[in-house]
């Protein structure tokens, strides 16, 4: 039990050192992410069960339900590609775009252990860079790291998390 223990106190440690070397690597080299008018987040657990979902206006959460639960069907496919694919370098955890409707553009992520993280952008005329969008998605997966090494969070039920949510709101605003 100690040895589980302080292998926890070492995952903690290393998830916190990641987590600064991204908030330094995406100050230091990304633009601003509030051009990139996100108006959904969602995270979605290996079982496809859905575990987080905000948007930036509370009435439009069935919409973006369901725009995430479609993009679930891409994520499938675009990690079945990726697994035949037999390459030998590690697989790249960004999906990029899963799909583009009339007004939005999805976007997806999946983590090692199979959880999806979705965003979902407005389709305006100005192109949103992929490497914000990616920077984005590794800000969402160590806050979504953090709300894991709570020790208080069962992995696979919903998320509430204060520091997540705010997390999110920065992302949505």
């Amino acid at each position: 039990v100690s040895h589980l223990l302080s292998l926890f106190v070492l995952l903690c440690e290393l998830l916190f050192l990641l987590n600064l070397f991204l908030s330094y690597f995406s100050l230091c080299c990304s633009s601003n992410s509030a051009d990139m008018a996100a108006v959904c987040v969602a995270v979605v657990g290996k079982e496809n069960q859905p575990l987080y979902l905000r948007t930036a206006e509370p009435d439009t959460n069935l919409t973006f339900h369901y725009y995430v639960h479609t993009s679930l069907d891409v994520i499938e496919e675009k990690v079945i590609q990726s697994a035949g694919s037999k390459s030998t370098e590690l697989r790249d955890m960004y999906l990029g775009s899963l799909y583009p409707t009339e007004d939005y553009r999805i976007y997806g992520y999946i983590t090692n252990t199979k959880v999806k993280l979705i965003i979902i952008v407005e389709n305006t005329n100005s192109l949103t860079k992929e490497s914000e969008i990616k920077t984005v998605f590794r800000s969402l997966h160590v806050a979504y790291c953090n709300v894991l090494c709570n020790p208080f969070y069962t992995p696979g039920e919903k998320i509430v998390s204060k520091a997540f949510d705010k997390m999110v709101l920065s992302v949505l605003q």
